[in-house]
């Protein structure tokens, strides 16, 4: 059986998160047919999550990874990556070396070892990030240095895997990624298991309005999601909705709640168990997506899964807009202008006071989730791997 090595700093269950469960459920696909090594930063229990022909090693201890904005922290990117020069020696003679793109600070030293010692490399990316660190609101000091790794990876990498269109189509427009050298591997949700366990509730039933699912990050922009229902509430004074995660910035989300006197209209869940999550995105009518930027949003195709209706933000660059990949405008969900909350909230009203259509567009995101199976998914990444092994040779690095 081949071997397939995959470095993450961040992998579920030991971090949770959207990327955190793409980097697992693409382990857990590949150990079906391959034997997975993981090594990430962790420690506790290492055998938590395994099985057969997959395995977790720690080549750096779990730690609090997220800043005062609630974002991946920089420095302990750069820490887990500097150390994984004095693990290299663990990666050693697999068939396939996988990385995850959403640290990018690998150092040389270390992809030259896996170079020599490894028969091929992979690098799976979230997002391309070309025209968005472009933006004035990006140091360019910061914005210069990604380019450059992202560049680094993409050298020392004999195949891509993307997991959106939109990430793919910037990596071949501004990058130069060949056609033949990436493939697309959109995530999964494995509505089968989830069918079995909740029956779809009718969405005249369901208790919530709206709901969202994510960290307390900045970037997720949850204010912009409290002053738009702020809005809706002079229309409808009984609006109800949940936001389901936790982070840095929850107090600053429970000032601004209490600031404009929504307690009564929106509940504050927490983090919460996945069966807890299932609960609610199936008692509720609409699913808000207020980020600034999403590789692909797992999130919103789980609430979909359940018959919700994606609102989504619609950033000024398609390269960070992954959650195009699946949903589109007036088909199966809507879009509006990132940061608008005067057109969130009339995408919201849109919706509540309309039955037609958010039935219509309910069915349509139903449907749209069972193209995303974990078999799919399974086959896809499977495929992607099977060529990138046939092929004869590594890649020239200079």
């Amino acid at each position: 059986m081949k071997k397939i090595a995959i470095v993450t700093e961040r992998i579920y269950p030991f971090y949770t998160g959207g990327s955190e469960k793409a980097m697992h459920d693409y382990a857990v696909s590949l150990s079906t047919n391959y034997s997975v090594t993981v090594f990430t930063a962790m420690d506790g229990n290492p055998h938590v999550g395994e099985k057969e022909n997959f395995k977790f090693v720690s080549v750096f201890p779990k730690v609090n990874s997220t800043n005062k904005n609630g974002n991946h922290s920089i420095l302990w990117i750069f820490l887990f990556s500097m150390n994984l020069v004095r693990h290299q020696k663990k990666i050693n003679n697999f068939d396939l070396v996988i990385l995850d793109s959403i640290h990018y600070f690998y150092p040389k030293i270390f992809l030259k070892y896996l170079r020599k010692n490894n028969q091929k490399i992979a690098t799976v990316f979230h997002e391309a990030w070309y025209e968005y660190r472009r933006t004035k609101e990006f140091p360019k000091l910061i914005s210069s240095i990604l380019g450059i790794l992202i560049k680094r990876l993409i050298k020392y990498s004999d195949g891509i895997f993307s997991i959106s269109e939109p990430t793919s189509n910037s990596l071949k427009r501004n990058y130069g990624v060949e056609e033949d050298k990436i493939s697309t591997v959109p995530l999964s949700v494995d509505i089968e298991s989830i069918r079995q366990r909740f029956a779809l509730k009718p969405l005249e039933y369901r208790q919530y309005d709206f709901v969202f699912v994510g960290r307390f990050a900045r970037i997720k922009r949850i204010d912009d999601l409290i002053s738009a229902i702020s809005m809706v509430k002079l229309h409808k004074r009984d609006i109800k909705g949940a936001i389901i995660g936790d982070g840095p910035l929850r107090e600053r989300v429970k000032g601004q709640i209490d600031h404009l006197g929504l307690n009564e209209n929106i509940m504050l869940i927490g983090f919460t168990e996945e069966d807890r999550k299932y609960e609610i995105l199936n008692d509720s009518r609409i699913f808000v997506l207020p980020s600034e930027r999403e590789g692909f949003s797992l999130s919103t195709l789980e609430a979909m899964a359940f018959g919700c209706v994606p609102v989504v933000s619609k950033p000024k660059y398609d390269e960070i807009f992954g959650v195009s990949h699946f949903v589109k405008d007036k088909v199966n969900g809507l879009y509006y202008d990132v940061g608008n909350t005067e057109q969130l909230a009339t995408r919201i009203i849109e919706l509540l006071e309309n039955p037609g259509l958010i039935d219509k567009l309910s069915e349509n995101a139903l449907d749209c989730s069972k193209q995303y199976s974990p078999s799919v998914m399974q086959q896809r990444i499977y495929q992607a791997v099977e060529e990138l092994l046939s092929c004869d040779s590594k890649s020239e690095v200079k």
